[in-house]
This record gives C-alpha cells, structure tokens and sequence, in this order.
C-alpha cells in the first residue's frame, strides 16, 4: 500500500477500516484510516492499533480477545491520532477469516 498523501484534518464524523492482527498489529488499512489516525501507511504497519486508544486500553484488548473468537465487539472509547487531539470513538471489531489466518476487522468512527 502505498504511502498516503500528507495528512490532513478529518471531517467531524468520519470512518475507516483496517485489518489487524490477533494481537492488534495492523495488516492493512485504506486511505481513510492514514488519514484519520494522522499517520503514513508505513507508520502503522505493524504498528499495535490499541495503542491509539487513550481511555481503558485493557477493556479494548479484552473485546479483541471476544472479537478473535466469532463475536462482533461494539466500543464507545477515546482515540488519539498521532500529533492530534484525541477524540470520541465507536469501534466495530469482528473476526474475519483471510488467507488462512484470523484477522480483525475494525470499523472505527470519529465524532
């Protein structure tokens, strides 16, 4: 994936995509998603995505460890983009079946 264009601000409410990981490493992300976690395509390869989140990490990981093993997981939280304010978060995660390995699909909406 290419690495995006410089980031901009994101509109008020907006949404992304990215495939992570069990452990939350991110695997693949669109454009949207470098955009609004203010981040390159290559700054967050590989990079943990929990680690964006600014309020009770623990509980995200814990819904990851839900999502791994067939539940969609909802979260209300805080994110924080690299080098911006943070921001209110609702995170869809769900296990998604790829190339023989067990991914998680997050769907993350900024307000």
């Amino acid at each position: 994936m290419p690495v995006s264009a410089p980031a901009r601000e994101v509109s008020a409410t907006s949404s992304c995509r990215v495939l992570t990981d069990r452990d939350g490493r991110v695997v693949d992300a669109c454009d949207s998603t470098t955009r609004l976690l203010n981040s390159s395509w290559r700054g967050l390869e590989g990079r943990v995505l929990p680690l964006f989140v600014a309020q009770d990490r623990s509980h995200v990981l814990s819904q990851m460890e839900v999502a791994s093993r067939g539940h969609q997981v909802i979260i209300h939280t805080i994110l924080r983009p690299k080098e911006r304010q943070p921001r209110q978060a609702h995170i869809t995660i769900q296990r998604v079946d790829a190339h023989r390995f067990a991914e998680l699909e997050w769907v993350i909406e900024l307000f």
